[in-house]
């Protein structure tokens, strides 16, 4: 069965107030009105979209590892075969999503969007010739109990993608395990309570989107709403909301 003891703190409600952070544009200030949570199995190779993760040919952890590059978490399984089972088209849907990984060796990329690497270093940006930093293995969020440290947030009419890294020398199958918050949101419109939210007066969780790397995507075509910087004046929210 899978654990939500360890992200269960962090799961958006009903009523929930939410600042949804885009790297250099600002907060899209929402509400969550209604939702749904529920645990999802996902095996890549029974979905089709890989025979698995080949072993790796050196033993310095660094070098040589197998792989199976950025790929969307697709189905062969489904009607219309789609390239990405957590794909959203309704602009009113966001996903809370954590994830859990199996076998515990098996090292997780994030690629969001899916051609963009997340969790860099300043210096360097990871790699497939050098996957040493910005994974989540099963050691840090197995599979039967997904880490708080996976959280990521899935937004209308975007793709992300998982590269799998294998350090060992024995071919691996991975598995995913995913604990999904399926959420139905509003924009706050009223410019008092988003002050009041933006100057940290009320509670309200504020999370940021993919990575620092950044994502490129309209916010206004969607959310009908020009970001938001922390701590602007009542005026610019204004200006922001219309």
């Amino acid at each position: 069965m899978i654990s939500f003891e360890d992200v269960e703190k962090r799961i958006l409600k009903e009523n929930y107030l939410l600042l949804l952070g885009f790297p250099d544009l600002g907060y899209v200030p929402l509400r969550v009105r209604f939702r749904e949570e529920f645990k999802y199995i996902y095996d890549p190779v029974a979905e089709g979209l890989f025979t698995g993760v080949p072993a790796s040919t050196s033993i310095d952890g660094i070098t040589n590892l197998g792989r199976v590059s950025a790929t969307k978490l697709g189905s062969n399984l489904l009607p219309g075969r789609p390239v990405n089972v957590f794909a959203i088209d309704r602009d009113d849907r966001l996903y809370q999503m954590f994830y859990g990984v199996a076998p515990s060796w098996i090292r997780v990329f994030l690629s969001y969007p899916s051609e963009r690497g997340q969790r860099n270093l300043e210096l360097s940006v990871w790699s497939e010739a050098y996957p040493s930093f910005g994974y989540v293995d099963g050691y840090e969020s197995p599979l039967l109990k997904p880490s708080a440290k996976t959280e990521i947030f899935i937004l209308p009419k975007t793709d992300f993608a998982f590269t799998f890294i294998n350090p060992t020398p024995i071919p691996a199958r991975p598995l995913l395990s995913f604990i999904v918050n399926r959420l139905i949101v509003e924009v706050i419109r009223d410019a008092e309570l988003v002050k009041k939210m933006i100057d940290r007066k009320i509670e309200s969780a504020i999370r940021t989107v993919a990575g620092l790397a950044g994502i490129r995507y309209d916010v206004k075509a969607i959310y009908k709403v020009t970001p938001i910087p922390l701590y602007a004046s009542k005026e610019e929210i204004e200006e922001a909301l219309r």
